[in-house]
């Protein structure tokens, strides 16, 4: 009722603010890799001031971080956009499988780190990711062989394993100490790792009329470069030759073989043949060889002297009373050829007592010294008669010839004429 007080009539109407308000939600990706949403948010408050946050999506960065609004009759439209990160990156690791410690991988170079790579792009080997030339390694697998770039770290890592190269090869010389000239066929020893060793006395080698020397390291690690090992050798100085001198034709020596030591292997030496008395060579001189390691013999063949002739001489004393020259007949004889001699005896000669009449004799070289000598003496017992004749060589009668005894052969004898009566 209206009362007299006009201060106190007074009527009021109370409101409260409405709380069936609401604002919309909504959501997008710059390049649609996202769902669109719409989301209505109610039961808001008129007036009240509300700050919407987005939602969080791995992998997205969203604009704006967030949004404040105060809530009217009318919905709000707040609205989120989402994009790919950028900000990302990748490990790549080059490793050689189970060579580290304790049987760890061994790391092989640094690791390669890749920045600004997209959420959800796919990394894989022989595209965006490329092996590299690691000494003495070839490449052998990756682990994995692609991945999407994600959020996790360690999830963006991809290991590339090498293996040692097993495909080195290494040379072994076998040189002249001194000229420096190979003396036996190098070897090559193929399929070695890069790294290994090799070890010089497992390949250390006799070589026919050397004496080892020296090697060019104990010991070689195998690298990409030329890998060689050089072991010297130096000559033999004891080797020998032997020269033989043979019957043309047969093992038979004509001379003592000869020896000379002391020698180099592979020296070259000159034999010539010599003069030998009674014989003529018949093979080629002089022989000009290299020496070898054994079996160095050097043979030179004569044959025996022909046309020779020997001589029968009949010696009394020192004094020759009767000789003959035997020819032998149209080829003559030849040296060292064995012949029987029978005397024939000078007339008035016979041989001394214990003188063969029949010797053996060998021819030699020479025709001046092949001389058979004979010992005689004169014959004795001898006798001669002395003769009285007339000048008609008839015997003067009664006259005896003269008997004289105990002569010997080539005395000389005087006689003297006698008186016969009646002659003169």
């Amino acid at each position: 009722d209206i009362t007299a007080n006009s201060a106190a009539n007074i009527i009021s109407f109370v409101y409260t603010p409405r709380t069936d308000l609401s604002y919309i939600v909504k959501t997008s990706s710059d390049d649609g890799s996202l769902e669109p949403t719409e989301k209505t948010i109610g039961n808001q408050t008129f007036g009240d001031t509300v700050t919407v946050m987005p939602e969080a999506v791995d992998g997205y960065t969203v604009s704006p971080e967030s949004k404040t609004i105060t809530i009217g009759t009318t919905p709000e439209t707040v609205e989120f956009a989402y994009a790919k990160r950028t900000d990302l990156g990748y490990t790549v690791n080059y490793l050689e499988r189970g060579a580290g410690e304790n049987g760890a991988d061994k790391v092989l170079c640094e690791a390669k780190n890749a920045t600004g790579q997209t959420f959800g792009n796919t990394v894989a080997y022989g595209n965006e990711i490329q092996g590299i030339d690691i000494t003495g390694y070839v490449f052998d697998e990756a682990e994995p062989e692609s991945f999407a770039i994600s959020t996790n770290a360690s999830a963006n890592v991809m290991n590339l394993y090498y293996v040692l190269r097993s495909d080195l090869g290494l040379t072994i010389n076998y040189l002249n100490k001194d000229t420096k000239a190979p003396i036996k066929d190098a070897t090559s020893i193929e399929n070695l790792t890069y790294g290994s060793t090799v070890n010089a006395a497992d390949h250390k080698v006799d070589i026919e009329g050397y004496n080892f020397d020296s090697v060019s390291a104990d010991e070689v690690t195998i690298g990409l470069g030329q890998n060689e090992l050089t072991f010297y050798y130096a000559p033999r100085t004891d080797i020998s030759y032997t020269v033989r001198y043979l019957l043309a034709g047969t093992t038979t020596p004509v001379k003592a073989e000869e020896t000379v030591a002391n020698k180099t292997f592979g020296e070259t030496v000159q034999v010539s043949a010599p003069q030998i008395s009674g014989y003529t060579l018949v093979s080629s001189s002089p022989i000009k060889a290299e020496l070898k390691a054994s079996g160095n013999v050097f043979t030179f063949e004569y044959e025996p002297v022909s046309g020779l002739t020997y001589t029968v001489q009949y010696l009394n004393g020192s004094t020759v009373v009767g000789s003959k020259v035997v020819t032998g007949g149209e080829n003559g004889f030849t040296y060292g050829e064995t012949v029987s001699v029978n005397a024939e005896l000078p007339r008035g000669y016979a041989l001394v007592e214990g003188e063969s009449a029949t010797q053996t004799y060998t021819v030699g070289a020479s025709n001046d010294t092949n001389i058979v000598t004979f010992k005689v003496a004169p014959i004795t017992g001898l006798s001669y008669t002395v003769k009285y004749l007339n000048a008609d060589d008839t015997p003067i009668p009664g006259v005896s010839d003269k008997v004289v005894s105990g002569q010997t052969f080539g005395d000389k004898v005087t006689e003297s004429a006698i008186d016969i009566t009646g002659y003169d």
